[in-house]
């Protein structure tokens, strides 16, 4: 038995508590985090890649918003990882979330984005999948890779060798005074790549984006700090973001990164309640409770100006 909030384990591991400052607080958030750490089990070919099942996309390496001219671009990064979303439901892929490096410090996808509501439109697994010694690999299992830049589109199929294979090119000029058009046909082109060239049939599509992408869909992201979450303020008003990228925004839930640090800076550790999911629950239940005992004491004092004013007809 295992019991820590980052613990080491062995197959051998009999059972896991995942130790927190709430441990009960969210079962969810324990089986994400039992997924993270390589400590799920998985049924149903959990693990399986390649033969005649399903595909997956993933991100190339590390989604950060830490490299010029994104610095510090919240709504790039965001805006990255709702692309992904996209593009997983337009290929019919089960999304691998990615690694995400934002300000300094590493998170996986599950922690901005709620997993839930994901499924209303493809599968996911977490962001350590395809390292997990549970992995297992047909042998005809096909890797290939896309990279998306403001102006080009550059696929290829990967080598056993881990070499790029018919590497490609593809102009996809986007106007920097981009209109709902051009970005509506740079998108196109995008994912007609995905789903119509040579790399479609791949097992497993790795894809990245170049930091010069354009993320027009970052206006999904506008703040509204009076809101209880990220609201779409202009998402849809301004007819630029596709119609495909806004509906996958609205039906989804994301966290804005302040509540992931205020829980981070409280707890010092990686914690269940942590995931996206389980952090949008709490903090509703807790409203909740906070509403009904305001209601409460609303009600007390009125009834305490009853009393009041019958002891003074008296």
């Amino acid at each position: 038995v295992v019991s820590f909030d980052s613990p080491t384990a062995f197959r051998e591991t009999a059972a896991m508590h995942v130790l927190a400052n709430r441990p009960m607080t969210s079962s969810h958030g324990k089986k994400v985090l039992a997924k993270e750490l390589n400590m799920w089990e998985g049924a149903n070919c959990y693990y399986c890649v390649g033969g005649e099942r399903k595909k997956y996309i993933s991100y190339k390496g590390v989604l950060s918003n830490m490299i010029p001219p994104n610095w510090g671009k919240n709504d790039w990064l965001f805006s990255a990882l709702l692309h992904l979303v996209a593009m997983a439901t337009i290929t019919d892929r089960i999304l691998i979330l990615p690694h995400i490096l934002l300000r300094d410090n590493y998170f996986s996808g599950w922690q901005l984005l709620d997993v839930n509501s994901l499924l209303k439109f493809t599968d996911w697994r977490e962001s350590d999948f395809l390292n997990n010694p549970r992995i297992v690999f047909h042998e005809d299992t096909t890797f290939a890779q896309a990279k998306f830049t403001q102006n080009e589109i550059m696929y290829g199929k990967i080598s056993s060798e881990g070499e790029i294979e018919d590497f490609t090119v593809m102009e996809n000029q986007l106007p920097p005074n981009a209109t709902r058009g051009s970005v509506h046909q740079h998108r196109m082109n995008i994912w007609g790549t995905l789903v119509e060239t040579s790399i479609s049939s791949a097992d497993v599509l790795y894809v990245e984006f170049g930091t010069d992408f354009e993320m027009h869909e970052k206006r999904c992201f506008k703040r509204n700090f009076e809101a209880d979450k990220l609201e779409d303020t202009s998402c849809k008003k301004t007819g630029v973001v596709e119609s495909l990228i806004t509906d996958v925004y609205e039906a989804t839930r994301w966290c804005k990164v302040q509540d992931i640090y205020k829980i981070i800076f409280k707890a010092r550790r990686l914690i269940v309640h942590m995931d996206c999911y389980s952090n949008i629950e709490i903090e509703r239940t807790v409203r909740a409770q906070q509403e009904s005992k305001k209601n409460l004491r609303i009600a007390e004092r009125e009834r305490q100006k009853e009393e009041e004013k019958g002891m003074l007809k008296k």
